[in-house]
Order: C-alpha cells, then sequence, then structure tokens
C-alpha cells in the first residue's frame, strides 16, 4: 500500500461529484439517482470519501455516488457511474484484497476458561471470538481445581453436621428436655419463685418431690410397686434424687491496715460473708480445721450446717473444740443427733447431710427411690427443721437421672440455685443465678447386629469417614509446609516484581504461615483434633466397666454427670467448628468471580470497617456507661456493664423497650431514648450499610473490569455449569491443548474475529492428519465462543486493519528524503485517518440501531 502511494503522480484538483438520493436505502450498495460530479484529488482522499459515504448512505443520508468501489472516482451520469481512475483502483485492491496468511508456527501453550455462545447465532454471520475463546481455555484448570475443592469441602461439611446431627439427634432429646423442663422442673413458673431459703423448701417439696417421687394417679389412687419410679410415666428414675448445699466462709467486714482505717460501723455489723466456699479447701480425708492456716481461724471459718455461732463470737485457734464443736468430717452437730435419735431412726441417713463430702464438694442429702415418697419427704422436713440452710449457705444443687426406654437414652437433669450476700437466690439465667442443666447420654452408642436397626451402623461408618477426611485433611496441609520448606526454606526466595520492578520476597513457610487462610485452616483442625478426642474420651468413660450403671440402683450415678459435663465440651468444640468451616467457605468461593464478590466487598471495606468500629464501640460504650449509672439501680439489664452492653446491643438489633427505662426515670429516659435510636440505629449503622454498599459497588466493578467492562461477560454459576456439563457429555472435539496454540497463533495476528475455517486453517496440517480434525470437531471443544458478527462491521474492520499495516509501513520509511508529494500524501493520510475514526463511529451506531430493529 505504502509503495503505490508514494508511486503515485501529483494530485489533480477537481472537485468531488455529489447527488442527493432520495430514497436513502440502508444497504451497502448505496444507488443514488442521476448526478454530476468531478474528479477526486486523489486516490486516499477517493478512499476516505468513498468510506465516508457509504457509511452515510447506510444511514439513509448519503450522497447520490455509488457505494461500490468502482464508481467512486470522477462520478457523472446517471446511476453515480463514471470513469474509472486507475489509481484508485489501485489503493482498493492494497486495501480489499490484503489477507492474512496461517502460520503453522507454534506459540505456548497455556491455561483456560469461558462458555460456548451459541444462542439465537445465524449460520452465515457465526465467528468465533479469539480473546473469548482464547480465556475460556486459560481459565478453565483454574475453574476446574476450584469446583472440585469447593464440592469437596460441602461434601465434607455436609459429612460432619450429618455425623453431628446423627450422634447428638437433637429431635428426640427435644422431646424429653421440653417435658422434664416445663413439667418436672417447671422453668417458667415454680422455679421463677424461688427467692429465699424457704422458698427452696416449698419449691423442693411441692414441685420436684411430687413430680420426681410419685405416689398416686391423678385421681389419688396409690401407685402399685410396677407403676412407681417412672416421672411423667415413661421417664425410669435412676438411683434417686441428690440434694448439695454448697457453704461458704465469713470475715471481718473490713481488714484495717491502720487503727485510723476501723470503720465507725464495725460494732454495728460486725460480721461479713464471702462468695467464697468450701469446696476445695478441704482435701479429701482432711479435718476442716486442718484445712485452714490458724491465723485465719477467727472469721474464716466453713461453719457446719444447723451449728450456726453468735455473731461476732471470738474463737481461741488453740482449742479446736470451740471452733468446730464435732469434726465436720466425723459426726454430724448435737442438734441432728438428737433428731435422730426422737425419730427413732425413721429418717434413715439423715446426718450425713450435715457431715461434708468430698464426692460432691459440700454437704449432700441423697433421697433413694426405694424409700419412697413419704420417707423422702420426711428426710426433707427434718433438714428445715434442723437449719440445714443458713446465712453460710452459698448456693444449692438438685439432682436426678432418668432413663427413657423408647429413646434409649439416659437424661441427666441439675438445677443450680446461688444464694446472694443481699438474702435472696440470684435469678433465674441472670449472671450466677439460677441455672437449668439437661443433658441427654446415649449410653449404648453403637448397638450392631441382631434385630437391631441399622442406625448405629451407619452413624459409626460415617464417623470413621469423617475420621479419615479430617487427618487426611491435616496431612496435605502438613505435606504442603514440608514441600514449601524444602524447596523455598523459611523466608522464600526473592524475586523481582515486574510491575514495579523492585525485589519482593516470595514463598517459604513464614509467608504460608503468616496468611490468614492457613491460620483459619489450623484453627479448624486443631478443633477437630479436639473434638475427636472429646468424642473418645466420652466413649472410654461409656465403656469404662467401673462405671456402667448397673439398674436398679439406689445410689446416685454420678457418671452421668461427669459424661455430660464432656458433651457440653463437644457441643462447644462443634460450635466452633462449624463457625469456621461456614468462614471456610468464602476461602473457596475465590476462584468463581460471581462468588468472590463477596470476599472484594469485605477485603474493599475493611480500612473503614476497623475505623467505622472504633467509632462504634466507643458511642456505644459511652451508653452502656450512661444506662448504667441511670438505669442500673432499679434494672437488672443494666446493674452490670456487662449487662447493660449486652442491652444495648439488643436495642441496636431492634429490642428496644422505652417502658421499663421510662418507669425508672421518665425525664431522662426520652433524652436517651432519642439520642440512642438518633446515633446509633440512624447514624451509624446506616453509615455502616453505606461502606458495605460502595465497597459491593466496587468489587462488583473491578469484576466487570477483569471481563472488559461487560456484566453479561462476567462467569455465572449457570454458565460454569452449563460449561462443565458440555465438557462433561461433548466427546470427539479438538483438544484444549491443540486449540489453546491456534487461538495463541490469532492472537499473535491479532485476529479479534474469525470464521470456522480460517480457524482449522491454522492448525499444523500434521496435527490435522493425525487427530483428522474437521471444522465440526474444531467447533466441538466447550471452549470455543460462537458469536454473531454484522458482515458491514466485518468488513469495516478489515479495511481499517489493512490501512493501519500501510500507515505502519509508511512511518517506517521516516521522514528522510521526503519529497512534496510524499508530504502531501502524509497530510491526505491525516485526513483519511480522522475519516476512519469518523467512519467507525457511524459504523457501530448503525449496527446498534439495526440489532434494535
Amino acid at each position: 500500500m505504502a509503495e503505490n502511494l508514494a508511486s503515485m503522480p501529483p494530485p489533480r484538483l477537481g472537485l468531488a461529484g455529489n447527488d442527493e438520493a432520495p430514497t436513502g436505502r440502508p444497504d451497502m450498495d448505496g444507488q443514488g439517482s442521476a448526478g454530476s460530479g468531478g474528479n477526486v484529488d486523489h486516490p486516499a482522499q477517493a478512499l476516505g470519501t468513498m468510506e465516508l459515504l457509504e457509511e452515510k448512505a447506510a444511514l439513509g443520508t448519503h450522497d447520490g455516488t455509488n457505494g461500490k468501489v468502482n464508481g467512486v472516482n470522477g462520478v457523472n451520469g446517471a446511476n453515480g457511474h463514471g470513469d474509472v481512475d486507475p489509481y484508485a483502483a489501485r489503493a482498493q485492491n492494497a486495501l480489499g484484497n490484503k489477507d492474512a496468511s496461517p502460520r503453522e508456527g507454534g506459540g505456548s501453550f497455556k491455561r483456560s476458561y469461558t462458555f460456548k455462545a451459541m444462542m439465537g447465532v445465524q449460520e452465515e454471520n457465526e465467528r468465533i471470538d479469539v480473546k473469548a475463546s482464547l480465556d475460556a481455555i486459560e481459565r478453565w484448570p483454574a475453574k476446574k481445581k476450584g469446583y472440585s475443592q469447593l464440592c469437596s469441602f460441602l461434601l465434607f461439611f455436609a459429612l460432619y453436621c450429618c455425623v453431628m446431627v446423627m450422634q447428638i439427634n437433637p429431635g428426640e432429646v427435644f422431646r424429653i428436655d421440653d417435658a422434664l423442663r416445663n413439667q418436672v422442673v417447671d422453668e417458667s413458673g415454680a422455679l421463677q419463685d424461688v427467692s429465699t431459703l424457704g422458698d427452696l423448701f416449698d419449691y423442693l417439696t411441692g414441685q420436684i418431690m411430687e413430680n420426681v417421687f410419685p405416689g398416686s394417679w391423678y385421681n389419688d389412687d396409690p401407685l402399685t410397686t410396677s407403676e412407681a419410679g417412672y416421672v411423667l410415666d415413661y421417664n425410669k428414675l435412676v438411683g434417686g434424687l441428690l440434694i448439695v448445699q454448697r457453704r461458704g466462709v465469713r470475715r471481718k467486714c473490713v481488714e484495717p491496715r491502720y487503727e485510723l482505717t476501723n470503720s465507725s460501723y464495725d460494732e454495728f455489723y460486725r460480721v461479713c460473708y464471702t462468695e467464697k466456699t468450701t469446696e476445695g479447701l478441704i482435701a479429701k480425708n482432711e479435718t476442716a480445721a486442718a484445712a485452714l492456716p490458724p491465723d485465719s481461724l477467727d472469721f474464716n471459718v466453713p461453719w457446719l450446717p444447723g451449728s450456726l455461732p453468735a455473731e461476732g463470737l471470738k474463737m481461741d485457734p488453740n482449742d479446736l473444740s470451740t471452733i468446730f464443736g464435732i469434726n465436720p468430717v466425723e459426726a454430724p452437730p448435737p442438734r441432728v443427733l438428737e433428731k435422730k435419735a426422737e425419730t427413732g431412726n425413721k429418717l434413715g441417713n439423715f446426718e450425713e447431710a450435715f457431715v461434708y463430702d468430698h464426692r460432691y464438694g459440700g454437704f449432700s442429702s441423697f433421697l433413694a427411690y426405694a424409700d419412697g415418697s413419704i420417707k423422702n419427704l420426711a428426710k426433707i422436713e427434718a433438714l428445715k427443721e434442723t437449719l440445714w440452710l443458713d446465712k453460710y449457705t452459698r448456693g444449692v444443687d438438685i439432682k436426678f437421672a432418668v432413663y427413657n426406654g423408647h429413646a434409649n437414652m439416659f437424661t441427666f437433669v441439675a438445677i443450680s440455685f446461688n444464694y446472694a450476700l443481699t438474702g435472696a437466690f440470684k435469678e433465674y439465667q441472670r449472671e450466677a443465678g439460677t441455672q437449668v442443666v439437661i443433658k441427654t447420654v446415649n449410653m449404648e452408642p453403637y448397638r450392631i447386629g441382631g434385630d437391631n436397626p441399622p442406625g448405629d451402623l451407619i452413624r459409626l461408618i460415617l464417623e470413621l469417614i469423617l475420621l479419615v477426611w479430617i487427618f487426611n485433611y491435616i496431612a496435605s496441609l502438613v505435606r504442603e509446609l514440608v514441600e514449601v520448606a524444602l524447596k523455598e526454606g523459611w523466608s522464600g526466595k526473592r524475586k523481582k516484581d515486574r510491575a514495579t520492578g523492585h525485589i519482593i520476597q516470595v514463598g517459604g513457610v513464614a509467608n504460608m504461615l503468616s496468611n490468614p487462610w492457613t491460620l483459619i485452616d489450623s484453627v479448624n483442625y486443631l478443633l477437630f483434633v479436639l473434638y475427636i478426642a472429646t468424642r473418645l474420651d466420652i466413649l472410654s468413660t461409656i465403656y469404662d466397666t467401673d462405671k456402667i450403671i448397673a439398674v436398679p440402683t439406689n445410689k446416685y450415678e454420678s457418671v452421668l454427670e461427669e459424661i455430660s459435663a464432656k458433651l457440653s465440651m463437644q457441643l462447644l468444640y462443634n460450635f466452633f467448628n462449624i463457625l469456621l468451616c461456614l468462614v471456610r467457605c468464602f476461602k473457596f468461593y475465590r476462584f468463581q468471580p460471581r462468588l468472590a464478590i463477596i470476599n472484594r466487598t469485605l477485603v474493599n471495606a475493611f480500612p473503614d470497617l476497623y475505623h467505622f468500629c472504633l467509632m462504634f464501640i466507643t458511642v456505644l460504650f459511652g451508653f452502656a456507661v450512661m444506662s448504667n449509672i441511670l438505669f442500673g439501680t432499679e434494672l437488672w439489664q443494666f446493674a452490670t456493664l456487662l449487662e447493660a452492653l449486652n442491652t444495648g446491643w439488643l436495642w441496636m438489633n431492634g429490642a428496644l423497650n422505652y417502658t421499663e427505662i421510662a418507669r425508672v426515670d421518665a425525664e431522662m429516659s426520652v433524652v436517651y431514648y432519642v439520642s440512642f435510636v438518633f446515633l446509633i440505629n440512624i447514624v451509624l449503622l446506616n453509615v455502616l450499610l453505606a461502606i458495605l454498599v460502595d465497597s459491593y459497588a466496587v468489587a462488583s466493578e473491578q469484576t466487570n473490569d477483569e471481563f472488559g467492562g461487560d456484566p453479561d461477560k462476567v462467569p455465572s454459576l449457570g454458565s460454569d455449569i452449563g460449561e462443565i456439563t458440555k465438557r462433561t457429555f461433548s466427546w470427539g472435539g479438538v483438544s484444549d491443548h491443540v486449540l489453546q496454540q491456534v487461538l495463541e497463533n490469532l492472537e499473535d495476528e491479532e485476529k479479534e474475529f474469525v470464521t470456522k475455517e480460517e480457524l482449522l486453517s491454522y492448525v499444523p496440517p500434521s496435527i490435522i492428519a493425525s487427530q483428522k480434525l474437521t471444522v465440526e470437531k474444531m467447533c466441538k471443544n466447550p471452549s470455543v465462543v460462537l458469536i454473531e458478527v454484522d458482515e458491514d462491521e466485518e468488513k469495516l474492520k478489515k479495511e481499517e486493519g489493512a490501512l493501519e499495516d500501510a500507515l505502519e509501513a509508511h512511518a517506517a520509511k521516516g521522514d528522510a528524503g521526503k519529497s512534496r508529494q510524499d508530504k502531501m500524501e502524509e497530510a491526505l493520510i491525516g485526513q483519511i485517518e480522522e475519516l476512519l475514526r469518523e467512519n467507525a463511529f457511524l459504523k457501530r451506531q448503525y449496527a446498534a440501531k439495526k440489532k434494535k430493529q
């Protein structure tokens, strides 16, 4: 092209022909009515004028010039035909007949990703999108690996959850728990009324004894021997009911360091008590006196039940008999022995409740099922008469266990009361207040064989699979760490960053361990190991021959309490394990662009989030302090700073209760309520929402930019599943290896769209022969992206490419030795470039208009 332009004679001046077309057909033939014209100045100008007029003809506003190549120059006469300028023909041939010759050369084989778009594609207008197809191939291995890891982890997570559900059996456990909690314990009724020591005795006799030791049917018919011993008809009582008292110690109200610091009220209120209990102070087989140092015996003594001393009584540390009266480990107080003698031993082991029991860490009374309901009620009345509970009482635990044969489960029930120094039991479910613990234990977890259902065998198999899977994950992490350590060492290798040119440290064990995902994986695996260890510990306790429950029994089976505590630890590990597994799901979402938007959102929002959290915590803490001061004296929700913080968090999430604070302080409650709602619920929460929304928009835009700025090109789960399905069920297509080489060659040739035949022509003949490739086989590969291309737009792109090649060749010759003709040609080329840009814009406008129509 450049040689043709350089060899042309100087341009002849003249006028370009023009004739307005009345019809304005939107086709590229551009036929007009009769017109007149003159000679075109130069073939290059003719070319530019031709393309501009062609575009105007396509838009319905073209001149009367024939849009065909041979009728452009010297337009004269009817239908726009005129004499053909040979230079124009030479220029047109240089532009129109330029063909890219295929190469057989290689190119490197890379990796892949995308899908085949065939919907609505016309066969004659089908073109292969080279870049999209190459992206599809390069992304495919990463996509394949990502979906493989995601599906594997989700399957593992589902197996773990399934094993947890089968081990716990929440549905059956809930029904037993709900019946005992609401009918026997009466959690929402009688239990809430226990406030004083006297209330506790009323609760024992009126609620617990009537349900644990029923003596008759609802119509007062007495229970027979076979009918007795059941709680709520179907739950067999195991052993009986255990009551344990935890006793405290007393002290001086003020321990003065100097004489002048004595309190003015020392003589008015001489003795105080502490929350400290005797549990742990008295070692096994050790007397209460020997457990405490002599210099603390004056005011730090664990007193016996039923032997409350006079307030302010001074004791001689050298005379232990004056301190304890009777050894609390060896014998009960005298008044208890008197009561026992008075009843004629009808109360059984009643006196044991006044002797410290190392097994339970307190003073215990066991009400055996074999003693019957009448005798057990008499024991409780005797405990009440002998002042078993007094000022030194710090807490009382009521414990019993039942067995449900229909569910094949033991259920352990524990009700814990904590007596406050205010003279009342701490309220239910408050900090250190009354608590109800109900745990169900399967003492025969693996009943396999015989007529037993297959559930236990299935659970055992799933547990073994889960065990192998967990240790396989751990082994993979350890193996990866060892490989990195052997290949890259602790600190890794130094490498030059091609983007910045700086030397950076990459790889290494230190870099791997500092990766947040590695840390999360490690903690998750550690919790799995703890869960396995706890599970094995529970099983070893269950199958310990010394701890097997031999029914019927007349003693308290502490093994159920022991296993219940271990089950609580197992549930705690499971909770954090499931939480970390949910977090780890985001690790496996990173390969999928649309799923990874959430990850990017959190990463983009992090700088703003932690600044926001600092401000938010400051404001919330300030409101917590205000509420603690204003309302904490009357409302338990604000009684402590932690409770106030918790209540503020609940208020923030919508659990507002203005009525309660208005009852305390009507004026200040309005100020507090309005300021809280405005600053936290309206301002701060909306700021948080704005941070997340903006970060999501940025993350979405970043994802779209990776795929050319078109959201429709971002792969979705549906498109990925479609591609996986096509790859799974498509056979006989060309391999990704060969297709990638061909597409890389086309990209090197700067081809954007090619026909099917042209794609095949770029395959080396040896490969075509060996693999018997055809056009159909080439297009059968799911990575091939077929689109519909407008013929006019494709022609325009070819012409643009040919002209750019000519311009590059012309520019390569340099400015040396330029003649006047060369300079004129250079000026014309500039005009051609400008017209070419306008032509391309109009062409795309027309294409968009045509598609809408």
